[in-house]
Formats: C-alpha cells, sequence, structure tokens
C-alpha cells in the first residue's frame, strides 16, 4: 500500500468550489473568461483587507490601484536587459508554483498579476509583480492573465504609469511578504539599493569620487535603513540592515569604508596581511615558530580570559613553545552612523579597558593578585576606518605605546 498522500482531485470539488479554480493546463483552456474575472472581483473584496501595504492606509503615496482587467498577454512588454527586475536570480520556488498551478488550478481567490500602464506605448502594460506565475501561465498556452492595474498617484493625466524606480522598490517588496511564491533574499534587497542609489540617485552621496561629509552620511544611512525595511517587509535583520549600507557606502572610493568581520570571517586572512610583508611573506608563521603568536580577538572584555586560556591550552596540549601571545582586538561590525567614534571608543581603548576589567576580578576573586601581562600581552588594534587612515593606517596593526619601544616599532608603525 503506498504511503504517498493523494490530494483530491479539482473535479471531485462541488460547482460552486470549482468556479474558483481554472485548470489552465487543461487542453480546452486558453483564457480567463469574463465570468473567471467576475468570480475573481467578488473574491477579492475581502482579500485586499489582508493587505494595508498595497491596498490600504499603509500603501506608499505614489501607489494607487486602479481597476481589475483582463489582460492579453501579447500586451504585456517584457523587461529589456538593462531593466533591474526584483529578484537577482531565479525564483527558488518556481517548481512549487508550477506544480500548485497544474495540479489545482489558478486560484481565484489569491490576488492576481500586478501591472502598470507602460510608460511609452499606449495600451500596453508591465509587469509590476507575478513574473513567475505570468512565466507559468504562458508556458500553459494562456492568451491573457487576471490583473490587477496599479497606477502611480503622483503621475500626470497623461501618463499614470508607475516608474521603474518604484516598480523596482513595489516588486522586491511583494516578494519579501510572499509565503509560498518565494521570498527575496538578502541579495535581492542590496540589488535594489545598489540600483535605487546608482541609476535613480536615490539620496546619492557619491560626489565627484570623495567620500560624503558626516551630514550626507547620516542622511544616506537613514534613507536607506527606511528604505530597506519597506523592500523586506520590515523582516531585514539589524546586521544585514547595517552590512548592506556599509558595502554602498563603499561604493565610491572602490575599497570599504570600514573593515566588518561579522562572526570573525575574513579576520585571520586580514591578520595574515598585517603581520606579514613583502619582504617576508611567511613572517607570522617564522614568529610563531619562535614562540611569538599573533592572536585576533573581539573587543569583549568577558570574553578575553576565555580566549587567553583556549590559545594556551591549544598550544601547550600541541607541545609548541610559547613566548608571547599578541592580542590584537578587532571588532565584528562598527555602528554605520559613526564608525570612526566606535573605533576610537571600542577598539582603540580595549587595552584599557580589559585591564580595567581584570583588576575588578582580581580584586574580588583572587584577593587582589594581579594579572600577569608578561606572556599574554594586549598588542594593539586593527585599524578598520578608512576616514581614519592618516592617523591609523588600515594596512597596519595599530601597537599600543607600551610596546613601541620593541623590536617591533619599526616594522609595524613606521
Amino acid at each position: 500500500m503506498s504511503n504517498v498522500l493523494a490530494i483530491p482531485s479539482i473535479h471531485t470539488l462541488l460547482d460552486k468550489e470549482k468556479e474558483n479554480f481554472v485548470r489552465v493546463s487543461d487542453w480546452n483552456v486558453s483564457e480567463f473568461t469574463d465570468e473567471n474575472l467576475g468570480v475573481y472581483e467578488n473574491n477579492r473584496i475581502g482579500a485586499i483587507n489582508q493587505y494595508p501595504d498595497i491596498y490600504g492606509s499603509r500603501r506608499p503615496d505614489w501607489l494607487n490601484y486602479k481597476e481589475s482587467i483582463l489582460v492579453p498577454i501579447r500586451d504585456i512588454v517584457m523587461e529589456t536587459a538593462n531593466q533591474q527586475t526584483p529578484r537577482m536570480r531565479d525564483n527558488d520556488a518556481y517548481e512549487g508554483i508550477k506544480n500548485r498551478i497544474i495540479q489545482r488550478g489558478f486560484e481565484l481567490f489569491k490576488i492576481g498579476i500586478y501591472v502598470t500602464p507602460h510608460e511609452t506605448i499606449p495600451g500596453k502594460y508591465r509587469v509590476v509583480e507575478g513574473r513567475t506565475r505570468l512565466d507559468i501561465l504562458m508556458r500553459e498556452g494562456m492568451s491573457n492573465i487576471i490583473a490587477e492595474v496599479f497606477i502611480d498617484s503622483s503621475a500626470t493625466e497623461t501618463n499614470y504609469s508607475i516608474s521603474e524606480c518604484n516598480i523596482l522598490r513595489f516588486g522586491v517588496y511583494c516578494n519579501s511578504a510572499k509565503d509560498i511564491s518565494g521570498k527575496a533574499l538578502y541579495n535581492d534587497w542590496r540589488g535594489a539599493c545598489v540600483v535605487l542609489t546608482k541609476r535613480y540617485k536615490l539620496d546619492f552621496p557619491f560626489n565627484n569620487g570623495q567620500s560624503p561629509t558626516d551630514a550626507e552620511r547620516k542622511r544616506y544611512i537613514s534613507t536607506m535603513t527606511e528604505e530597506l525595511a519597506y523592500l523586506s517587509n520590515n523582516a531585514i535583520t539589524k546586521s544585514q540592515c547595517d552590512n548592506i549600507v556599509n558595502s554602498l557606502l563603499a561604493g565610491w572610493r572602490g575599497s570599504p569604508e570600514t573593515l566588518s568581520f561579522p562572526d570573525a570571517v575574513g579576520i585571520e586572512d586580514h591578520l595574515d596581511l598585517l603581520v606579514n610583508d613583502d619582504d617576508e611573506p611567511n613572517r607570522r608563521n617564522r614568529l610563531a615558530k619562535e614562540g611569538i603568536y599573533y592572536v585576533a580577538t573581539t573587543n569583549d572584555t568577558a570574553h578575553m580570559p576565555r580566549n587567553i586560556t583556549r590559545y594556551f591550552d591549544r598550544l601547550e596540549t600541541k607541545g609548541l613553545l610559547i613566548t608571547e601571545l599578541r592580542y590584537v582586538v578587532y571588532k565584528g561590525r562598527l555602528a554605520i552612523g559613526d564608525p570612526s567614534k566606535d573605533w576610537e571608543l571600542n577598539v582603540k581603548t580595549f587595552k584599557a579597558a580589559a585591564e580595567d576589567f581584570n583588576n575588578k576580578i582580581s580584586e574580588r576573586l583572587f584577593h587582589g593578585v594581579k594579572a600577569d601581562y608578561s606572556v599574554a600581552k594586549m598588542w594593539g588594534a586593527i585599524p578598520q576606518v578608512l576616514s581614519l587612515e592618516e592617523k591609523y593606517p588600515m594596512d597596519k596593526i595599530f601597537v599600543y605605546p607600551e610596546h613601541l619601544d620593541h623590536d617591533e616599532k619599526t616594522k609595524l608603525n613606521d
């Protein structure tokens, strides 16, 4: 006996129930009818109440629903190669959506495909949202679609088309708001922000290849944070938002405005670059053989004792020589609002904060016995901010002052 759950055929439904589905895969079905449109319009009255961000009080000022109509597919103008679609890659849910439509029928109780009048060709339309369903209907030989027509409420009487910029925004938002139809991904949100900034000059802060002023930066961060909240349907996390905005702020100079190492990703490779040099590309390995180890650590004072203990244990277990552990501090992600201040307050000065923490532990738990820093040393900090590069070059470790009489002075702080 088969364990596969049999899905009831649409043909077993009552007549009143059948009218809510259109069997687009049947050979004798090639178009949606006026009767189908009537059923759809009756169903959508209740459905639209679920979408206040599209039809109701929370919709964007520029978005306005006009009507629900049958649109011949021949009247839909597809995107050209230079037009950005809401998805950066194919819809991962395509096969699932296709199977559902073929097996169950096209559902007339779901909101239809969104279109807007073409900006230059009268009587033609552009798809705003629903490209996956449109593609499936075309492959099933359908000659028309049931469409929700949206217009730009701020447009002129002669051109009600939603702008290409807002088509992109609305499409990404709709994908983010979906369940079965395929979630918009992180790369979709980032890709949309890149296009909105570069092509449509949304709060464009880039000025002749120069870094923006503090006021421009703050305005841009505020704009893009709000934009990402809309594009993602408020699903984006703070770290994702910060990462996207930071990457966009890096755009005009070809190098990152700040260095980020989320979850320590990339930190070991970067530390190699800072310790090694052209004259001695394997310097870090050579020092390790002498018992001198560079160890990256986050700016977490409570984490330091555990970090030191684990590193000692690991080296001792392997029977390796231990002369010095040179701890170099970094922060996974700097605050996007003022990364310079964040780095100077929480990374550059971390040694003092760590020693103060250890002194308190010493006083309260070990009768004032001071920590021994003769082997495990708070050595320096990793510069992470481009605007501070003149003072704290990003290609060198910032070594704490008390170590500057060491033979590393000319190597690291020249």
